[in-house]
């Protein structure tokens, strides 16, 4: 706590802590609080707007991992996520709350640390301020996704101020609190795994006292080996787990694929990370193809971040070797960046969000420094607090900036073009926003442009998807064409292929490009589902009727497979298994309207004209109805001499603008002519 003079009066310490606690969260507050009305961008729709399992308690079963091979991975980011939605739904400005409320809990966990580490006042506060306006934040409090961080990171400082307790009276309990603590942010990310070695940062720290750190960790080493064992063996076990239970980064090499250059790499990678902490100027949401591999040693690059990396080191020896405080802080930086240095590969080189953790140690520093500062006399330390002040502000303001990016993917995506005008994924992203925004043409073009820079297969099939919805399958044809040049065993550009050739007419093209992606990829429902529409389209229903049964083996719910295989056996003549078969349909989505058109065909067939007319009717009122099931009902109501009823169907159907056949059209105009004469039918 503060130091309080003779002559002050009682309490006003306590409310001075008070007032600064309330000023740093304050701050923190108004820095994030245009970013709260943004909308669900990239990652949101994954992990939020289309992860049924966060939508509400109901699932809490699935959200604790029963019946679920990914037990564990996230769970408490996933939960958060359930309570949110259990509060408003898929209102964004909810969860875009609950983000900010628990950055705050997070800012109130730094200064209760930097308090616990004998931190003064002012510099707790500097500390906390610092660590809640920080922009490079953004990518995990403005950004929904980036709550894994935010959650992880409070629970991993209470485990450490849970285990700092357990140490003030060696009561059981903390250190039971301070376990589960631990537990519970590592289900919100896997970066918490470090925290015994925080433990044993801790301890160093407690038992360094009057001399160096180093010395207080060969001290805790000796006294607490037990402990800090379980802690490393629980953190291997969970990693191991985490890489072959749950298949993360399993199969991802060593970045330019050579150690030596993965290598050096990293040293750019962790140079640019410390760059961000002290400049964060160029923020990007995704750093693909931004650090290109190191081509060698004398790479000017590369030569520059190693000195970088020697003086941080080394001054941090230097000068913080017998300030335990502030070695408490240094350590803390690179011990919890521990799991993204890439020793064991991931594809996501860096990400702002990765700095979330680590930069509870770069604020502990920042904030003791500039206290350090500004507790000299006179001018020198006002102008101290002047330019910490000032900096806060620039920090604040950049942060304020930078929350408008994320008010939607387009904004956010056109800031990360102009900034990493190298990464596809970007690319990508932005092109599909627009078309989702109404501007596919605008997407289009996008995608053009930049396929002759990457030709990255990913590219080709959304611009074939985005030209596909357009039925302009020819302009796609050359892309596909050249990316299967490129390799001709990716499924995806298989499969894009075989459905352009399938649109455009060109059965056997497409009938070959499907089984390469069986032999590719044997057992694919895709291509099982291409060849069944093939051969039906080529009047094959028995080899349909087979590729269709293949895909209901491996994928029971697959609606369009069902409707498939009962047209097939209808055919076929055989009306029992295809009634089997629609009747399936609905018990998986009662409003398909095909299925109830054509189990009103199959009635029709059978000479039961009443349940067909039941049929069609149920197919005729689904929300999108079937074009057909109108123009069988009004030729049913047109044949009973129903003339009003069969207007009726024909005019709710142009009122829904159905693309009705002009011959069926043509047909019923003829039968209306003969069934209702006067006055010229309907």
């Amino acid at each position: 706590m503060p130091s309080v003079r003779a002559d002050t009066p009682p309490g006003s310490g306590v409310t001075r802590t008070r007032l600064l606690v309330a000023v740093m969260l304050l701050a923190g507050a108004l820095a994030y609080a245009n970013g709260m009305t943004g909308a669900f961008v990239w990652d949101d729709r994954s992990v939020v707007v289309e992860n049924t399992r966060a939508h509400g308690l109901s699932h809490l079963p699935e959200l604790l991992g029963f019946g679920d091979a990914r037990f564990g991975f996230r769970m408490m980011r996933d939960l958060s996520y359930a309570l949110d939605y259990t509060v408003g739904g898929l209102n964004p400005l909810v969860y875009h709350l609950s983000n900010l409320l628990y950055h705050l809990l997070t800012v109130f966990l730094v200064w209760a640390l930097a308090r616990r580490l004998g931190f003064g006042g002012a510099a707790a506060f500097w500390a906390g301020l610092l660590f809640a306006v920080h922009p490079a934040h953004t990518d995990a409090v403005t950004y929904i996704s980036g709550r894994r961080d935010v959650l992880s990171t409070a629970f991993y400082l209470g485990s450490v101020l849970a285990f700092a307790r357990y140490r003030d009276g060696n009561r059981p309990g903390w250190l039971a609190g301070a376990a589960a603590l631990g537990a519970l942010g590592a289900m919100a990310k896997e970066m918490a795994a470090t925290l015994p070695l925080a433990w044993f940062l801790y301890d160093a720290w407690r038992l360094a006292e009057g001399g160096r750190i180093t010395a207080g960790a060969r001290a805790a080493l000796a006294r607490h080996w037990r402990l800090y064992g379980l802690g490393a063996l629980a953190a291997a076990a969970f990693l191991a787990y985490e890489i072959f239970g749950q298949g993360l980064t399993l199969h991802e090499g060593p970045i330019g694929d050579r150690w030596g250059v993965h290598a050096m790499t990293m040293t750019v990678i962790l140079a640019h990370a410390l760059k961000m902490l002290l400049f964060p100027v160029k923020l990007l949401i995704d750093y693909q193809h931004y650090f290109v591999p190191v081509a060698g040693p004398g790479e000017a690059r590369f030569l520059v971040a190693a000195a970088v990396l020697a003086v941080a080191v080394a001054a941090a020896w230097r000068f913080l070797a017998r300030r335990r405080a502030a070695a408490f802080a240094a350590h803390w930086v690179w011990i919890t960046y521990l799991p993204v240095m890439q020793i064991i590969p991931h594809p996501e080189r860096f990400a702002e969000h990765y700095l979330y953790l680590p930069s509870v140690g770069a604020a502990l520093l920042a904030g003791a420094g500039i206290a350090g500062l500004a507790a000299r006399p006179g001018a020198a330390g006002r102008a101290a607090v002047a330019l910490g002040a000032a900096a806060m502000v620039v920090l604040g303001a950049r942060t304020v900036e930078r929350n408008r990016d994320f008010a939607g993917e387009i904004p956010v995506f056109e800031a990360e073009y102009k900034l990493n005008p190298r990464a596809a994924r970007v690319w990508n992203n932005l092109a599909l926003a627009y078309a989702e925004a109404g501007e596919r043409e605008r997407g289009i073009d996008l995608l053009q442009d930049v396929l002759p820079k990457s030709r990255d297969p990913m590219l080709v099939i959304n611009l074939t998807a985005l030209l596909g919805e357009e039925g302009r399958w020819r302009e796609a044809l050359p892309w596909l064409m050249d990316a299967y040049g490129r390799d001709p065993a990716d499924p995806r550009v298989l499969e894009k292929l075989g459905e352009a050739f399938y649109r455009m007419g060109q059965m056997q093209d497409a009938r070959r490009a499907w089984e390469e992606l069986l032999a590719v990829r044997p057992g694919s429902v895709a291509a099982f589902m291409g060849l069944a529409n093939v051969a039906r389209s080529e009047g094959n229903p028995r080899e349909a009727a087979d590729y269709y049964r293949a895909v209901t083996v491996r994928t029971p719910d697959a609606v369009g497979a069902w409707n498939g295989l009962g047209m097939a056996l209808q055919a076929q003549g055989d009306r029992a298994g295809a009634r089997d078969a629609f009747r399936r349909v609905l018990e998986l989505d009662p409003e398909d309207g095909d299925a109830w058109n054509n189990l009103g065909v199959l009635a029709m067939l059978d000479g039961d004209r009443h349940t067909a007319e039941t049929h069609f009717e149920r197919a005729a009122a689904v929300e999108r109805p079937i074009p057909m099931a109108v123009l069988n009902l009004a030729r049913l109501k047109l044949e009973r001499g129903d003339c009003a009823g069969a207007r009726r169907v024909l005019e709710d159907g142009a009122r829904q603008g159905l693309a009705l056949r002009p011959t069926a059209l043509t047909q019923l105009d003829a039968l209306a002519r003969a069934a209702c004469p006067a006055p010229g039918g309907p």
